[in-house]
């Protein structure tokens, strides 16, 4: 397994959609829990009162009475820049130091650009996050939740954004996406979105109105999440400590019904000291590829 320290490692990892072949990813309960719009007049008349509704064709709706104009009301559609497919091969290289490098594709099922993208990594460390046109960042700041591994504490962005360079259309990928961190290869969170903003249609929305437009604007409901590989474990963590938290990791995605606990490759790489079984799925083959890497790295 010490072999594996300095090569190079390739892996794909795609996006996880509704209807992602790794599994089905259940709606965020910020979105399953708004009401089916069903028109102004019925929209008046629910009781208790709800001012922010999901259309059938996915668009959010906000119905609600003018605070500024009495006796009209509000009517103002938006959709989620959530609208894209992002694809993410990545590749893991080094020993004292990984380079992390991503090639980003906007599947062809894509409704939207890709105008920024992120993953989720260690918060205030020394990590350099490039690439040759889009503008890279570490914000560093403990803010950026891990939508797909909900039971890990936050992170920070690692964020790429074409601020002077052209979005990624459906149907384009783009290379070059890079990370230099000491910090070993584990499994986190990524997003990816469009441009949008939200903006209030001439006059401020009432707090009830805020609060759930608030939520909406969670990053694992803004965006697109999606799973991959970066910067994880700190230099020096012991191999116990990331077999447990890959397994913590496994535990979840079951949880999200992303894996299934039936595997055998699962149910070894819960149970068993060594693991026998290969992997199967596409997630499955992409757990064990970068669990390796931690683990060679870690001997």
């Amino acid at each position: 397994m010490r072999s594996l320290r300095a090569s190079c490692i390739f892996f794909l990892i795609a996006a996880l959609s509704t209807c992602a072949a790794h599994g089905q990813m259940r709606a965020p309960a910020e979105l399953s829990s708004l009401p089916p719009w069903q028109g102004e007049q019925a929209a008046a008349k629910l009781s208790p009162p709800q001012y922010v509704f999901r259309d059938a064709n996915g668009q959010i709706v906000v119905s609600c009475a003018s605070e500024e104009h009495p006796g009209h009301r509000i009517l103002y559609r938006f959709w989620l820049p959530n609208r894209v497919e992002p694809q993410v091969t990545a590749s893991v290289t080094g020993n004292n130091e990984f380079v992390y490098s991503y090639k980003l594709r906007n599947a062809a099922g894509a409704v939207s650009t890709i105008a920024d993208w992120s993953i989720v990594g260690p918060a205030n460390q020394q990590i350099t996050v490039a690439h040759p046109v889009w503008k890279g960042s570490n914000a560093r700041v403990p803010v950026a939740p891990q939508g797909l591994l909900p039971k890990e504490p936050a992170g920070a962005y690692l964020f790429w954004a074409a601020i002077s360079a052209p979005q990624l259309a459906p149907g384009r990928e783009l290379d070059d996406f890079t990370i230099r961190s000491k910090f070993l290869p584990g499994l986190t969170t990524g997003y990816a979105k469009d441009d949008g903003i939200l903006r209030e249609p001439g006059e401020e929305f009432p707090e009830p109105v805020v609060e759930v437009l608030t939520r909406l604007q969670r990053a694992y409901v803004w965006q697109k999440p999606f799973l991959t590989v970066g910067p994880r474990f700190a230099r020096g963590t012991p191999l116990p400590e990331i077999v447990a938290a890959f397994r913590k990791d496994v535990a979840s995605l079951i949880d999200q019904g992303l894996l299934s606990a039936a595997s055998p490759y699962v149910h070894e790489f819960m149970q068993a000291p060594v693991i026998k079984a290969s992997p199967q799925s596409p997630l499955e083959k992409d757990i064990d590829r970068a669990f390796r890497i931690s683990a060679a790295a870690a001997q």
